[in-house]
């Protein structure tokens, strides 16, 4: 599936990565006798798909090199650039939000049905793959949703009505509380040098913080012109402009901010965008914005 619809004047389409499995992989699941391993990688793909065609579809997406990781309320699957499926990072029940650190570790966070919530963290082993995993168990919070990881090593993890901030040490630094009537549900978090961007999915908006957690502004409202959302969802800070973009998912866009949450621009899409990344270990400044099967990656 390609990109069909406008985009922004500053930013241009690179490329639209399918997130699938393609036919000669199938026909090799057929005739080859795959280990043991990756028939059951290939099981947990097809119950990611099954998960997609039900409408249980992609929630977040993070790119770190070649590979493009993708969670839905089941699992955390990993595909390469060309869209094919690689492998399942294991050990997750209901995964959300993701990021990486600047040391390359994933953080995930995860919400099992019937146990706490938790922040789990997987180490990539030699062949740069995620499967060495270590637990920073919370307190029983519900509505685990997105992260981010800042450059200082702080976490911002999005629980309930508010913005934890783990130190480095993975201990509750501070909280962004929201001031009365300012937000219910956050949903998603990226934070620049100075800021932190948060999207309230509940109120059709976006609220500010300094990274000291004090209130900054509250910009936005339900509608579909500029600055409004319908159900802002995933968000990112892109340092080679000093922006934040945000998926504006039924609007079937992402807009495009200052650090002080003034209107840029927006790109247009043919698809309902549920969340958008930049690689950490990149400095050529894409984005990928993805939708229910679907990344397209944007250059500016």
């Amino acid at each position: 599936m390609g990109l069909v619809g406008e985009y922004a004047r500053d930013w241009r389409l690179v490329r639209a990565v399918n997130l699938d499995m393609d036919t000669e992989m199938e026909n090799e699941l057929k005739y080859k006798d795959y280990s043991s391993r990756r028939q059951q990688q290939l099981s947990q793909l097809r119950l990611f798909k099954r998960d997609q065609s039900g409408g249980d579809h992609v929630r977040f997406v993070a790119v770190r090199g070649e590979r493009i990781y993708v969670s839905n309320t089941h699992a955390l699957r990993v595909f390469g650039m060309n869209g094919y499926f690689a492998y399942a990072v294991d050990g997750l029940s209901r995964p959300a939000g993701m990021s990486f650190d600047a040391n390359g570790r994933l953080y995930v966070a995860d919400e099992p049905s019937f146990y706490s919530p938790s922040i789990k963290c997987f180490y990539p082993n030699d062949d740069g793959d995620y499967g060495s995993m270590r637990y920073f168990n919370r307190s029983p919070v519900s509505n685990l949703t997105g992260i981010c990881c800042s450059k200082p090593g702080n976490l911002y993890v999005c629980e309930g009505t508010s913005v934890t901030v783990l130190n480095e040490a993975r201990k509750r630094h501070r909280r962004f509380t929201p001031t009365a009537t300012v937000w219910y549900q956050p949903w998603a978090v990226a934070v620049s040098a100075t800021k932190a961007f948060v999207t309230c999915v509940n109120f059709d908006a976006v609220v500010i913080f300094n990274l000291d957690g004090t209130f900054v502004s509250r910009f936005g409202k339900s509608g579909t012109h500029q600055g409004q959302f319908i159900r802002p969802l995933g968000v990112v800070y892109h340092s080679k402009n000093d922006h934040f973009l945000i998926c504006d998912s039924h609007n079937k866009r992402v807009q495009i901010f200052s650090v002080q949450g003034a209107f840029l621009d927006s790109i247009s899409l043919p698809y309902e965008p549920l969340d958008v990344c930049i690689d950490p270990t990149s400095t050529d400044g894409l984005v990928y914005v993805c939708g229910a099967n679907v990344v397209s990656v944007f250059a500016y």
